[in-house]
């Protein structure tokens, strides 16, 4: 007879018991993102994404006391400014992640955490005709919430995003001819963000 079913339910069972009383956080936020570079073999330059407004929302979900699973939507609209004679780009930068967040005092108003977080960064160009391109992402974040209520809280963070790329590949390419390139072997950028808290 196979067990296994069972025991996952039990296991189930088991988390949602000991889940806390706030098993649902829906948070929406506005921020500030920062760095971020590329090169271009074409127009002979660097290219840095300026900093900006970015905005988005969390979805955390709790699996067990101090737990809980992290789903991040992310969205900055910027540009690309050339360090040299070149002309500015349009971009716009999402992120689609998952990861696992610690609550510290989640019986507290004041709950520091920190989330780890893996999914992808997709680079749209405003460039009639050129291709987005997505890659994978690593996102680290720490911060805290605080609860006036039981249902209503604030949240502030500051979140670190790395997009490991090898040196050479290109983005934002039409029929094969691509604008610009990784610089280095990677593809940083971090922001600071404050939202709301609804909990259910």
């Amino acid at each position: 007879m196979d067990t296994r079913g069972p025991a996952l339910a039990l296991a189930l069972a088991a988390l949602a018991v000991s889940a806390p009383a706030q098993s649902v956080q829906v948070a929406p936020f506005a921020g500030y993102q920062f760095g971020g570079a590329f090169s271009s073999d074409t127009y002979q330059s660097g290219f840095n994404v300026e900093s900006g407004l970015s905005y988005g929302g969390t979805l955390d979900i709790a699996i067990s006391k101090g737990w809980r699973v992290e789903l991040l939507y992310s969205r900055q609209e910027t540009e690309l400014v050339p360090s040299g004679p070149a002309p500015r780009f349009d971009l716009t930068v999402e992120r689609y992640l998952v990861g696992i967040q610690e609550e510290k005092g989640v019986d507290d108003r004041t709950r520091p955490f920190g989330v780890f977080l893996l999914g992808a960064t997709r680079f749209v160009p405003g460039l009639p005709g050129y291709s987005s391109s997505t890659r994978f992402t690593v996102g680290l974040a720490l911060g805290f919430k605080t609860f006036p209520s039981k249902s209503f809280g604030f949240r502030v963070e500051g979140r670190g995003f790395f997009t490991p790329v090898e040196a050479g590949a290109s983005i934002i390419c039409l029929d094969g001819a691509c604008l610009f390139g990784a610089s280095g072997n990677g593809f940083w950028q971090g922001e600071v963000s404050a939202g709301v808290v609804f909990a259910f």
